[in-house]
């Protein structure tokens, strides 16, 4: 599922190609900070069970596998989490640039 998932993106490497392209514009580039998101409880409210939703959503809407298989995966993910074995990562990286005078 996470690899159909990886379909959805335009470009994987915009963390790593992103300040250059804002140096070349005229910003300087003042911090880039990974912001992780991690859990090991897949919580009614968690961002983690939020996310099977969209990834099993995007996967279904664009046939990219069986209905059925999207609804076991998902099952899977709550089972995962009633037996102790769920673990949740995703990093966000922040890029904060200032345009510089000129």
């Amino acid at each position: 599922m996470l690899r159909l998932w990886d379909r959805h993106l335009v470009e994987r490497r915009v963390p790593a190609l992103l300040p250059p392209l804002l140096r070349a514009a005229g910003f300087e580039v003042e911090a880039i900070v990974p912001e992780l998101c991690q859990d090991n409880i897949f919580r009614a409210d968690g961002l983690a069970r939020l996310m099977t939703h969209l990834i099993g959503a995007y996967v279904g809407e664009n046939d990219l596998a069986e209905p059925r298989d999207v609804g076991a995966w998902i099952a899977e993910q709550q089972r995962m989490a009633e037996e102790g074995r769920f673990f949740f990562a995703i990093t966000h990286y922040v890029v904060a640039a200032r345009k510089n005078p000129g």
